[in-house]
């Protein structure tokens, strides 16, 4: 039987109180660090999607409208990645620093993130046929 890795994960954070966890600034800086790597793998989708779509398209249709919003979301994207690279910096500079040690999360976004990264890796062992 295998263990559920999110109960694992959040029993090695320690016992939860008024459901929160402490979390490390370390962790919390590779999770940050981990999602804002998805981000850009993200992004790069979002480009390949947008360089795919046809070229002709007429105003009110919908690949017009996909354009549109493509656009937009890889403008967002691209200004967001530079703030995120200065975040992942600054949660180094933290944690060496000592000035914090733990943040309080609620419990269910920690085991969240713990099933989105399980499921990630689930679906990719199974030959992407999610």
């Amino acid at each position: 039987m295998t263990e559920d890795p999110g109960a694992l994960y959040l029993q090695a954070l320690g016992q939860a109180v008024e459901g929160r966890v402490q979390l490390p600034v370390e962790e919390l800086g590779w999770l940050v660090g981990y999602s804002t790597r998805l981000d850009g793998l993200r992004l790069e989708l979002l480009k390949a999607l947008q360089s795919a779509l046809p070229r002709d398209d007429e105003p009110d249709d919908v690949v017009a409208e996909l354009k549109d919003l493509l656009t937009n979301l890889i403008i967002m994207q691209n200004r967001l990645s530079g703030r995120d690279e200065e975040l992942g910096q600054m949660l180094s500079r933290l944690d060496r620093s000592g000035a914090l040690n733990d943040v309080p999360v609620d419990e269910s976004i920690v085991r969240s993130l713990v099933d989105v990264i399980v499921q990630g890796s689930d679906h990719v062992r199974g030959g992407a046929r999610d």
